[in-house]
């Protein structure tokens, strides 16, 4: 054990955080002195458990807000003399320009020397890809085919997307749930298509839930299109995971598509944004072909990634300017497409003339409430939010006060259960249908009688004692049972967050089998015995959930305050919902969420400035 840190020894502490301790440890104290070794591999643990948490540093300005973590309770931090001494004297810390474990930030803040190095490349190469602009001036054809895709051509929305992609190699479009993000992107690459059918697309989003969803919705959009039956077949694009996209390679973490071995696509569309980590964003703009377009979908206020970095947010921070204002260049080139003029300004930046702000709203017009508890939460007026929980004018919307234990969470999930059918009742195919879209139910955590574990057990206790239909769930592969698969197994055509639900097989003599949907909408059957590493999900966190919609949501927030508990947590799980929400929370623990602003420790925002 290392002397004056015993906290090391917790059972509870992430393994890597503590090998990592250790490692630095031992490689220091002959050099630098115990103490310093000491306060060095605190620091080193600290790192890896915030970095699990999103965040590329730390620094001691952060120490407040880490000492509410829960997996940190009773860790004795250093202050900033030590911390200063410690960095200054071990030969592990340097400024970035060599290789060392560590780095030391010109704000102060410590990273890793790979994130270090990785935000740096990151911002270099999506800096290059918002430089590179084509400003010669749209062709007859092209303004007639943009006018068929865009009819209502004013320089705001799906439109000014449409151009942005034309002129750009990087197009950023932001918007809520139910703004047209997917809807905007399919015209574009119609656009894009109409000009070049010999165009190579790729199409791809973080997790296999939101690839599938995309999938659908392509399809679903495809036939009504204005364009030739060239581009419309040039349009049947079967949308995968990132990894899949990048060929990655899990047993050591690199890809078959890097800098040296570029993806074959001409444009790469990456919906979901939001979710893509550091490591992840970078390794996809490498693969990037010398003159590929990169277009990323995403809302900014949903959670970021669950490994470190906030790209999206970052990316969208970085502009300049706001709104739909644009640099005199890109007005010179989009004149032509518009019936009103474009705002200009002068200091208007590539990534403010990269990014697209989608704000009307199509999918809550019949649930006004959901909408108007996103804009609440988006704008951060936890007064308004309560209001719209608990004014009882909206059937759709509404919360639920905690009682002191989990026991009183059953009357609430009696009534989210009446949107589950019987065990016996509807096929198959209408239980994957409910499982993947119809009902939802999202926590804060993982572990505890208010978290996913707790909640997966108190809902199969619930549907045992249905007294008008009893399930039968003693036995693990139970029919309707919902599972979500939690690793990547490329052999087997499945992806981290697949959903799926338990059928018996008809044709193997009733053996269970695993109902599920591949990333092109077709349903297939994998026997349980070929599934990977997965779990029970009629519950799953408010991250897993990202990329999915149901129509009936039921969230589940910690009693007390919680340091996850933020209102971009709260935001995502509400805009989930599409017919009705409702939330388990005490006014404090809303009120609160609605404060805490989730802000990661990242230096890629000032980096792409």
């Amino acid at each position: 054990m290392i002397e004056g840190l015993p906290w090391l020894q917790r059972d509870d502490l992430d393994p890597m955080a503590r090998a990592f301790a250790h490692t630095a440890w031992r490689a220091n104290v002959e050099r630098i002195g115990p103490q310093r070794a000491a306060t060095l591999a605190a620091l080193c643990a600290l790192l890896v458990v915030q970095r699990s948490g999103g965040h590329g540093a730390i620094h001691p300005d952060d120490w407040s807000s880490v000492r509410e973590h829960p997996d940190l309770d009773g860790v004795v931090l250093p202050d900033v003399a030590a911390w200063e001494h410690a960095l200054a004297a071990s030969p592990w810390v340097g400024d970035g320009s060599q290789a060392t474990p560590l780095v030391r930030r010109t704000d102060g803040s410590l990273a890793l020397y790979r994130d270090d190095r990785a935000e740096i490349e990151l911002a270099r190469r999506l800096r290059a890809l918002a430089s590179d602009v084509d400003d010669t001036l749209p062709t007859p054809d092209r303004v007639e085919a943009f006018g068929r895709l865009f009819t209502l051509r004013e320089p705001t929305g799906p439109a000014l997307a449409a151009a942005t992609a034309l002129r750009s190699r990087l197009t950023v479009v932001t918007g809520g749930p139910g703004t047209g993000k997917t809807t905007t992107v399919i015209r574009v690459l119609a656009l894009l298509l109409s000009a070049d059918p010999s165009l190579r697309v790729a199409v791809a989003a973080p997790t296999g839930k939101a690839a599938a969803r995309l999938s659908e919705s392509f399809a679903d959009q495809r036939a009504g299109l204005p364009v030739s039956d060239r581009v419309r077949a040039a349009l049947d694009l079967s949308v995968v995971t990132v990894h899949r996209l990048l060929r990655a390679r899990p047993h050591d973490g690199s890809f078959g598509h890097d800098a040296r071995r570029p993806v074959p696509h001409d444009v790469v569309v990456v919906d979901e944004a939001s979710m893509l980590d550091l490591g992840l964003a970078r390794a996809l703009v490498d693969a990037l072909p010398p003159r590929a377009r990169l277009i990323l979908l995403g809302d900014p206020d949903q959670l970021a990634s669950v490994d470190a970095g906030a790209v999206l947010a970052d990316l969208v921070a970085a502009r300049t300017t706001r709104g739909d204002l644009r640099s005199p260049g890109f007005a010179a080139f989009a004149r032509p497409f518009f019936e009103s003029e474009i705002e200009t300004a002068a200091d208007v930046d590539v990534f403010a003339d990269a990014t697209v702000e989608l704000r009307v709203n199509h999918r809550f017009d019949a649930q006004p409430a959901i909408a108007q508890l996103a804009e609440a939460l988006r704008a951060g007026e936890p007064d308004h939010v309560l209001e719209v929980l608990d004014t009882g004018a909206f059937d759709e919307v509404r919360r639920v006060e905690p009682g002191e234990t989990a026991d009183t969470l059953d009357p609430v999930l009696d009534d989210w259960l009446q949107h589950v059918p019987g065990q016996d009742d509807g096929d198959d195919l209408e239980r994957l249908r409910r499982v993947e879209s119809g009902v939802r139910l999202l926590a804060a955590l993982r572990r505890g009688p208010w978290g996913v574990q707790g909640l997966n057990a108190r809902v199969e206790r619930r549907l045992r004692r249905r007294a008008e239909r009893a399930w039968d769930t003693t036995e693990t592969w139970y029919p309707g049972r919902p599972v979500m698969i939690r690793r990547n197994v490329a052999a087997l055509g499945v992806s981290n967050g697949d959903l799926g639900v338990c059928a018996p097989d008809r044709e193997h003599d009733g053996e269970p089998s695993l109902l599920l949907r591949d990333s092109t909408g077709s349903v297939r059957r994998l026997a349980v015995a070929r599934l990977p590493e997965h779990e029970t999900a009629w519950a799953m966190t408010v991250h897993k959930s990202q990329g999915s919609e149901a129509d009936h949501v039921l969230l589940v927030l910690p009693r007390d305050r919680h340091p996850l508990l933020t209102r971009s947590l709260l935001y995502t799980g509400v805009t989930r919902a599409r017919r009705s929400v409702t939330v388990v929370g005490s006014i404090d623990a809303i009120r609160a969420a609605v404060r805490a602003r989730e802000q990661r420790r990242t230096a890629l925002r000032d980096r792409l400035r």
